[in-house]
């Protein structure tokens, strides 16, 4: 009775994120034919330059002790986690002011990305208002309040459509791109911090350097290996868009950055949504019933995974007809694109959200492992095929085939954490 209880508010728990997440999903699906038609495919490949840089510099923002949050049984020790996540990330964020103002122009004739040039400025703060969001949606998952969560996926989507499209009208280029971008990472900050400052001021306020220190150095664990795990982990995902930005031009990475659009609505919508809801639970069975997190483990990748073969099957029939009615015939080529990174969503969808046990049971030097070698798979195939000027198109392959490895590698690192002769590092406060 009680696992079939879990079950349901499980269940309960990802629908309603999933919903928020669908009609966040739904404005973009209803902007983006339109914005494929006001922006060029290259306007769209320097855009696809700028979210990567700020991705990637992204994960490492806060040290990963946001990851953290959930975990602790006081709400104490979660608001001085909170705070440290944003001490991190205010001294992150004055650093790449700093590099992007010093070194930015040798960086990108070095990585032969000169249109990003002019919008270098602001990706210091993209990474701030991005990471922002994330710590403060890590502690929305410890409080389980999952509405208010996808009310601000809501928000930031349409904040986001809404200012492309205006600036799209005006022919800004690349800029209206960009600035749509940087309004969806600020909105919702507000709705998410708002709540805990009012509740928790009192306890906030007690919260000492000392106090602050203490989490430092108890979960460190997180900036040690989950820091480098996340940077190889955001690496391997928009490393591929310098490829071939750097290799083929903006054109090229304009078609990579659709399909990585269009893919973000079936990820986002059910594998980030789950992920979200399974740190939780998962974190709640660490605590309560470690042995419920093996099975919690098996039923919801497994689940995922039936759920993820339908649009996989769809995108590799139909994808360049379904790119061209959708966006236009400038897009066909990007439909192509879509079929090769199709073949690669079930293991995505599968395994990307379950990386999370890693997290939840302290054993990052195993997610580490996995990383590194996604990174050196997907990346260095790639690279290989781009050095040798094949198409870009099998580039695209190379990566799909080269991702499908490194997730099956992952999901045999998550079974050694639960099953192997290691038995998860669970602690106690």
């Amino acid at each position: 009775m009680r696992a079939r209880l879990h079950g349901r508010r499980f269940l309960s728990n990802v629908l309603v994120l999933a919903g928020g997440t669908a009609a966040a999903h739904g404005v973009t699906l209803a902007a983006e034919p339109i914005l494929t038609r006001l922006y060029s495919p290259v306007q769209f490949g320097i855009c696809a330059a700028f979210a990567s840089a700020a991705g990637i510099l992204q994960s490492i923002s806060s040290g990963r002790y946001e990851r953290a949050i959930p975990i602790p049984r006081d709400e104490r020790s979660s608001l001085g986690l909170l705070y440290l996540c944003f001490l991190i990330l205010v001294c992150a964020t004055a650093l790449g002011q700093v590099v992007a103002w010093l070194f930015g122009e040798p960086l990108l004739r070095w990585a032969n990305i000169p249109q990003l040039r002019p919008y270098l400025w602001l990706v210091p703060a993209g990474l701030f208002f991005g990471s922002a969001y994330e710590v403060l949606s890590m502690w929305t998952i410890r409080t389980k309040e999952f509405t208010v969560l996808a009310s601000t996926k809501l928000r930031r989507s349409g904040g986001t459509a809404l200012t492309q499209l205006a600036l799209g009208g005006l022919a800004a280029g690349p800029l209206g791109l960009i600035a749509g971008d940087m309004v969806g990472r600020i909105l919702g900050l507000g709705a998410l911090a708002g709540p805990i400052w009012r509740k928790h001021r009192p306890t906030m306020r007690k919260i000492s350097p000392a106090d602050i220190k203490d989490l430092a150095v108890r979960y460190r664990r997180f900036p040690m290996l989950s820091t480098p795990a996340a940077l190889l982990n955001r690496s391997a995902e928009r490393l591929p868009a310098f490829l071939l930005l750097a290799f083929y031009g903006p054109a090229e990475t304009g078609w990579y950055w659709l399909c990585q659009r269009a893919l973000s609505v079936p990820v986002t919508l059910i594998s980030q949504s789950v992920a979200r809801v399974y740190i939780g639970e998962a974190s709640e069975a660490v605590r309560t019933s470690p042995e419920r997190l093996k099975g919690l483990f098996l039923r919801v990748g497994w689940k995922l995974f039936l759920f993820s073969l339908p649009p996989s099957a769809v995108l590799v029939a139909f994808g360049p007809w379904l790119f061209r009615i959708v966006f236009g015939p400038s897009w066909v080529e990007a439909g192509e694109y879509a079929r090769a990174l199709g073949v690669n969503l079930p293991f995505l969808m599968c395994i990307a959200p379950l990386t999370q046990t890693l997290f939840i049971v302290e054993r990052q030097e195993l997610l580490l492992i996995g990383e590194l070698a996604r990174v050196i798979m997907i990346v260095g195939s790639m690279y290989v095929v781009c050095s040798r000027g094949l198409p870009a198109l099998t580039a695209v392959w190379t990566y799909s085939i080269a991702a499908i490895a490194s997730y099956s590698v992952q999901a045999g690192m998550i079974a050694w954490a639960l099953w192997g002769k290691k038995h998860p590092n669970v602690r106690e406060d």
